[in-house]
């Protein structure tokens, strides 16, 4: 079910490059040609399509299947309830290899409560910031790469880097080095 403002295809020699997938879910096509370029410069990563709310985890895992990282970000600004429930499907009937990232223009306390409590690994405010989605890339390999590691440190940093700018950035580096084993923290660096 690929709404207007979907993504075209890439080149199956281009694919084997590829290692992260983006699928956004109910996207306005704006909204979705700011996020394909900010993507885009992120090494090895592609917004996949842009499908509608009503997609089912089926589709959303056969069109993930051929990449190492897997993420859906979900546009809230269509209402969060809604939203919510789709988040709750997907981590329903797929597995645990997809992240939820958030999507709003509404980037107020109660939206990211919302997103946050509803299993949303990461909130980007829109107009998309490149250092937040990079930054947000960064995050979700990091806890991937760690075993163990603790999933809501990702949502703790993305905010304090949300909330601070250029500061929360600094702070973002040292939490993520205190968190992490060194040589994770260290290979962040150049994400951050």
């Amino acid at each position: 079910m690929t709404i207007p403002g979907a993504m075209p295809q890439v080149r199956e020699s281009e694919a084997a490059k590829l290692r992260i997938g983006v699928l956004s879910i109910g996207m306005e096509p704006s909204a979705l040609q700011a996020l394909d370029g900010v993507v885009a410069q992120v090494a090895g990563a592609h917004v996949v399509d842009n499908v509608d709310r009503r997609i089912v985890s089926r589709e959303v895992t056969r069109l993930l299947e051929n990449f190492q990282y897997k993420i859906c970000v979900i546009d809230f600004d269509e209402g969060v309830e809604t939203c919510c429930r789709v988040a709750e499907q997907l981590r329903d009937n797929c597995d645990d290899s997809i992240t939820l990232f958030a999507a709003s223009s509404d980037a107020g306390a109660e939206t990211i409560k919302a997103a946050m409590r509803s299993g949303f690994s990461e909130f980007l405010a829109k107009p998309f910031d490149p250092d937040q989605v990079t930054g947000a890339i960064a995050h979700m390999m990091t806890r991937r790469h760690v075993k163990g590691g603790n999933s809501s440190t990702g949502r703790v940093v993305t905010l304090i880097d949300f909330k601070d700018g250029e500061r929360g950035r600094n702070r973002t580096f040292n939490l993520l080095i205190k968190s992490y084993p060194r040589s994770v923290g260290l290979n962040l660096a150049s994400h951050i």
